[in-house]
């Protein structure tokens, strides 16, 4: 019952880290800059590596476990 929720919960982690990216990146934007006299687009690399490569990852990893598990049941 369980490991059939954690593709669910992957898929809902993987959109969590998307919205929290585009949340940091507002605010990153409507308030000051943390790195100083850095361009903007050094904001969007840096919040890329922090939230999007790990939405990615977790929807890889979800896809990979939701496959495994049909996989199983046939």
């Amino acid at each position: 019952m369980i490991k059939e929720r954690i593709p669910l919960f992957l898929y809902i982690l993987s959109a969590g880290f998307a919205v929290g990216f585009l949340i940091r990146l507002i605010a990153d934007y409507l308030c000051d800059y943390e790195y100083g006299s850095a361009p903007f687009y050094v904001y969007v690399l840096v919040r890329f590596v922090e939230f999007i490569i790990p939405a990615i990852v977790s929807f890889i990893a979800a896809r990979i476990v939701y496959k495994k598990q049909n996989h199983r049941e046939d």
